[in-house]
């Protein structure tokens, strides 16, 4: 993480450097996020990481064990945590993009480098 130094700013944002709407955007993000990494109900653990140890169990029992009917499940299953996976990267990105615009406007971030 970049440490920024504290500084008055030298000039005002204005909305015309930065669109506003990507952060709303980005709390839509956070929400969809939320959706992924939710706890069960009752506290029971996140599913990602159910499904996680689920595939482990797959791989362990078809590669380590030699039971190959299993890794039918274990390709499918890896195939759909990667997706999802990706997908959660994806909406990381689309934040990350978003407070990099913002940070881009700072008069002060040319000092910072």
């Amino acid at each position: 993480m970049t440490q920024r130094k504290n500084k008055p700013a030298k000039n005002r944002l204005s909305d015309q450097e930065f669109d506003t709407l990507a952060l709303l955007q980005a709390v839509d993000t956070v929400d969809q996020l939320r959706d992924d990494f939710k706890d069960g109900q009752g506290g029971r653990p996140l599913q990602l990481r159910t499904d996680l140890l689920r595939l482990h169990q797959l791989a362990v029992a078809a590669l380590n064990e030699g039971a190959r009917s299993k890794i039918g499940d274990l390709l499918e299953l890896a195939a759909d945590l990667d997706d999802q996976v990706s997908d959660m990267i994806s909406k990381l990105e689309s934040i990350q993009e978003a407070l990099s615009q913002l940070l881009a406007v700072d008069p002060d971030s040319e000092d910072d480098e």
